[in-house]
């Protein structure tokens, strides 16, 4: 599977400056020494006023990250160093909106918003438009010229990288919100059918079936981690939070299964699944604390973690490895209540670090290696270049903004 791990953020102040940091430094807490990370700024150009999605392309170096004003003015702005330098791009003409993208490879990129879907191949350094007609909300591409995008009750494809065509979906069908193709051809989405929760699936990359509509409230997210096991998050018809698994979701009847047990929350914000038994859920518990679960065995059992205590509502969690993983969230506390955690034990015990002053909340986090990792929220899109995550020790780390 190829996967492109997105951030979503919200709205940024008008002025964005981005300096020169000096590399990293080193500093000792706990019961012994151990270097720290420094969260780097690395560039100045003209505001992206609102930082809608990040993504950079798995193993390589380049950075892509798209955002708007709500409606009159787009910005791209590409890294080749990983994301410690940017530069700003030209956006094509007319093109006011962006809100989506994906680098499946270090020159190969797809970007999405109301305007249509925008391709760059050359590392996101220029871009046209190649379908000025979609409203991209997510795009999911499992090599360099097979992507598919979904927005409103439309899907459509391209299997060379260049024309886009509208797929067959099912009669009655509402809207979508999330779509992941983990190898060419096949793709499953979540969405709306009938007022209902829906879950499709295509495997010639053409028509789309009706898998499912699970008894839940909602379906706001999917991810696969191969062709034959994948997960979806939403909400149960009691309101409370629940992740629907399958080991072949292509199957009669179908087998998207609820969970034996699941802790109880309020929902899962965010799903990691490093590999096809093991995935891990953020969110918050119904009392506001924070809520971190764990599966094993495909989605099946699903058990509490032990994450710091003073979160409140943990939001959004990236795993660059089936040990290593950054969450982020909010602590409630206006104005400065973001909080950042890690793990290198899947999950098992975490560590906390240190946000810069100032930040009032963290929502996404995507790692593309264990030393390299963007946390995004209100005001702010943070960046760590190094060992991203804590030592035995938890040590702390230090985070600067790259944008902020």
């Amino acid at each position: 599977m190829q996967a492109v791990r997105g951030l979503v953020v919200a709205a940024l102040s008008t002025v964005l400056m981005l300096g020169l940091l000096a590399g990293l430094a080193s500093e000792t807490t706990g019961l012994a020494s151990a270097t720290t990370t420094q969260w780097q700024t690395t560039a100045s150009f003209p505001p992206l006023t609102n930082v809608r999605a990040v993504s950079c392309a798995l193993g390589t170096t380049t950075c892509v990250a798209v955002g708007d004003d709500e409606g009159n003015f787009a910005s791209i702005i590409d890294s080749t160093d990983g994301g410690s330098t940017w530069t700003s791009v030209s956006v094509p003409t007319a093109v006011t909106t962006l809100s989506a993208v994906s680098c499946p490879s270090a020159t190969i990129c797809y970007a999405g918003g109301e305007s249509g879907i925008l391709k760059s191949d050359n590392g996101g350094l220029a871009w046209t438009v190649q379908d000025d007609g979609f409203n991209a909300l997510s795009i999911s591409c499992a090599s360099s010229t097979q992507c598919t995008a979904v927005g409103s009750s439309t899907i459509i494809g391209t299997s060379n990288g260049t024309t886009w065509s509208t797929q067959q979906t099912p009669l009655g069908l509402n809207s979508l919100s999330s779509v992941s193709c983990p190898a060419s051809n096949t793709c499953i989405a979540v969405g709306v059918m009938a007022s209902d929760p829906v879950i499709l699936g295509t495997q010639d990359g053409t028509d789309w079936s009706q898998l499912v509509q699970p008894s839940v409230s909602s379906l706001t997210s999917v991810s696969c981690a191969s062709t034959m096991n994948c997960v979806a998050s939403g909400l149960s018809l009691g309101g409370i939070a629940t992740a629907l698994s399958s080991n072949n979701p292509w199957i009669s009847p179908p087998a998207w299964n609820p969970p034996t047990t699941i802790p109880l929350g309020a929902a899962v914000n965010s799903l990691s699944c490093p590999n096809t038994a093991t995935c891990i859920g953020v969110g918050s518990t119904l009392s506001s604390t924070p809520y971190v679960i764990i599966t094993n065995d495909d989605g099946a059992i699903w058990t509490s973690q032990t994450p710091p205590a003073d979160e409140i509502d943990v939001t959004g969690i990236s795993c660059s490895s089936l040990f290593d993983c950054v969450a982020v969230g909010y602590t409630g506390n206006n104005g400065a209540g973001s909080t950042i955690m890690s793990t290198t034990t899947g999950g098992t015990s975490w560590a906390q670090d240190v946000p810069p002053p100032g930040i009032s909340m963290l929502t996404s986090a995507s790692c593309p290696t264990v030393g390299d990792c963007f946390a995004a929220g209100v005001n702010t899109v943070l960046l760590t270049g190094g060992d991203a995550y804590s030592s035995a020790v938890y040590s702390s780390r230090i985070w600067s903004g790259l944008y902020s």
